[in-house]
């Protein structure tokens, strides 16, 4: 049956011929911008306000245009993000633009002050009209409060395994767009490489690079009271000199500075 001219994306896909909503295989991100709850009770949460206004609702509008491939909802200091796997594709290109979706979100939000935590699974979903539910929602959900812990977006073991499956199609492996957009923690986890865009795009990445750096500074100075706030940003700054030291090992003085890196100690007396 022909859809309707003036049928949404999410109606065809996430609702049966009779009308009743269905679960469909989906690649799911759940993030949290960061320090939100705190900014509602900030003496400048008006201010807080605009810029949180500015930062999400220019992609988020985007995500809700009839025919978004990307469902989405927005709810708090949350956002929801469905790439379902289509009958004509797999569920490999549905991560993987997920994942580009990914990054381009947290780039965006981190130019406007919104360092975010996540995860990305994969897995029966449905969005419809402000409903979410299904084990995808929960298993991305989980993967945010319990091991994304640093402000990054790991993959689920599942969603990473269907990467690296994927990877069987490159002759050169290290050549693919995984291997681009995606980074393996120490901690075993795989992660989005998102400052891995400025790399591919025709700008020069240097104003990108310096900006980061310096917003990533100027989050280690303001949380230097609380080392469990601070650890968090430690851990970008040890992921944004990683990757400067990678991509451009002539350009130290992108590099945030070992002296915001640093706990500092004082005398006793």
């Amino acid at each position: 049956m022909a859809p309707k001219r003036d049928e949404r994306f999410v109606d065809r896909v996430f609702v049966t011929r009779r009308g009743t909503p269905k679960l469909v295989p989906c690649a799911v991100l759940f993030v949290d911008l960061l320090g939100v709850r705190e900014m509602n009770r900030s003496p400048k949460a008006r201010d807080h306000l605009i810029a949180l206004e500015r930062a999400v609702t220019g992609m988020y509008r985007d995500y809700l245009r009839p025919e978004s491939p990307w469902p989405a909802s927005f709810f708090s200091d949350t956002l929801v993000l469905a790439s379902p796997v289509m009958p004509y594709s797999d569920e490999e290109s549905s991560i993987g633009g997920l994942v580009l979706q990914a990054a381009w979100l947290q780039l965006n939000l981190i130019a406007e002050g919104f360092f975010v935590r996540g995860g990305l699974s994969l897995g029966k979903f449905h969005i419809r009209d402000g409903l979410i539910f299904g084990p995808a929602l929960a298993d991305a959900a989980e993967l945010e409060h319990d091991v994304a812990v640093h402000p990054r977006i790991v993959l689920s073991r599942e969603t990473e395994a269907s990467q690296r499956r994927d990877l069987r199609f490159y002759g050169q492996p290290e050549q693919s767009p995984q291997n681009a957009m995606l980074l393996c923690d120490s901690d075993g986890w795989t992660f989005i490489n998102y400052l891995g865009l400025l790399f591919d795009e025709p700008d020069d990445p240097r104003p990108a690079l310096e900006a980061h750096r310096d917003q990533v500074t100027s989050r280690l100075v303001e949380h230097r009271g609380n080392k469990r706030v601070w650890e968090k940003y430690r851990w970008v700054a040890e992921y944004h000199n990683e990757v400067v030291r990678q991509r451009l090992p002539s350009e130290p003085a992108l590099l945030v500075g070992a002296a915001a890196m640093t706990w500092q100690f004082g005398a006793f007396a």
